[in-house]
C-alpha cells in the first residue's frame, strides 16, 4: 500500500511563514480533502463499479476554524480517484460511513462524510466501507482531539509585552505556528518557550483593543484498511484554535 502525503500542511506552514492570518489559506475543496496540482481543472473520470484495487482514496480531517461558528466544529472528507483524476460513479457502488450512507451516483466523487461537533467525534473511531461488484474495502481511523490554548482564556484582557505568554495543550501530530492578532498588527510566537507546551509572542507594539491568538496544528492521521485494499490510500488533516482576547 502506498501512502500519499498532502500538500495541505506544507502550504499552511508556508502561509504562517508569510506573515497571513492562516484564514482562507487553504487548498481544499467544500468537501476538505486536498487536491494536488494535476487535479485542478481536470474533468472527472466516469466509472462504473470500479473495484477498490483501482481507485486511490484520501481522507482529509479539519477540527475547528478561526470563526466562532466552527470553532467547535469537526469535518471529514473523502475523496476517490483514478490516474489522477476525480472519480464520478455512474454505476451501483455504495459508501458508508459509520452506519450513514452516502450518495454516490452522478456526483463528483470528493464528499464530505461527516460534520459534526467535535466533543462528539474527537478520541472515537470513525470508519468508511467503500463497495461495488460485490467486492468491499473499508478504511479505519481515529479523529485526533483538538489542540487547546490553556492561557489566555477566551475573552481575557492580556496585558501588551514584549513576553506574552500562552500555553497550550496538542496531542500528536506537528504544531504549525500560533499567531497573536491585535488591531491592525500581528506577531508569530516564539515555541516551546520558556519550556515545553508555552510560547512567547512580542505584543508591545500592539495597540489596545480586540484581537485574538490563534494556533494550527497539522495532524497525524493513522488510517488502516481492511478487506480489499485501495490501490493507494492517502491521508491529512488539520486543527485550528482561537481565544478571543482584548490587549490592555
Amino acid at each position: 500500500m502506498r501512502m500519499q502525503r498532502s500538500i495541505l500542511p506544507f502550504l499552511l506552514a508556508l502561509c504562517l511563514l508569510a506573515g497571513s492570518q492562516l484564514v482562507g489559506c487553504g487548498t481544499g475543496d467544500s468537501a476538505g480533502t486536498s487536491r494536488s496540482q494535476s487535479d485542478i481543472g481536470a474533468p472527472p473520470i466516469l466509472l462504473r463499479d470500479p473495484s477498490p484495487g483501482q481507485l486511490a482514496a484520501y481522507i482529509n480531517v479539519t477540527i475547528g476554524g478561526y470563526e466562532r461558528t466552527t470553532r467547535q466544529t469537526t469535518s471529514v472528507g473523502l475523496s476517490f480517484s483514478s490516474n489522477g483524476r476525480l472519480v464520478q460513479f455512474a454505476g451501483h457502488e455504495r459508501l458508508t460511513c459509520n452506519g450513514t450512507a452516502v450518495p454516490l451516483q452522478n456526483q463528483i466523487a470528493s464528499f464530505q462524510v461527516a460534520q459534526a461537533s467535535t466533543s462528539t467525534l474527537e478520541g472515537h473511531p470513525f470508519s468508511c466501507t467503500y463497495s461495488a461488484g460485490g467486492i468491499s474495502a473499508t478504511l479505519m481511523l481515529t479523529i485526533p482531539f483538538t489542540p487547546v490554548i490553556r492561557s489566555p482564556q477566551d475573552l481575557a484582557q492580556v496585558p501588551r509585552s514584549p513576553n506574552t505568554l500562552i500555553t497550550y495543550e496538542v496531542r500528536g501530530g506537528k504544531l504549525l505556528g500560533i499567531v497573536a492578532l491585535g488591531p491592525e498588527a500581528k506577531a508569530i510566537a516564539h515555541l516551546d518557550t520558556p519550556r515545553l507546551l508555552q510560547a512567547t509572542v512580542n505584543t508591545s507594539a500592539f495597540t489596545t483593543g480586540a484581537g485574538s491568538i490563534s494556533l494550527t496544528q497539522m495532524l497525524d492521521l493513522q488510517v488502516t484498511q481492511a478487506e480489499t485494499p485501495f490501490k493507494s490510500l492517502g491521508a491529512g488533516g488539520t486543527a485550528m484554535t482561537m481565544v478571543s482576547v482584548t490587549w490592555v
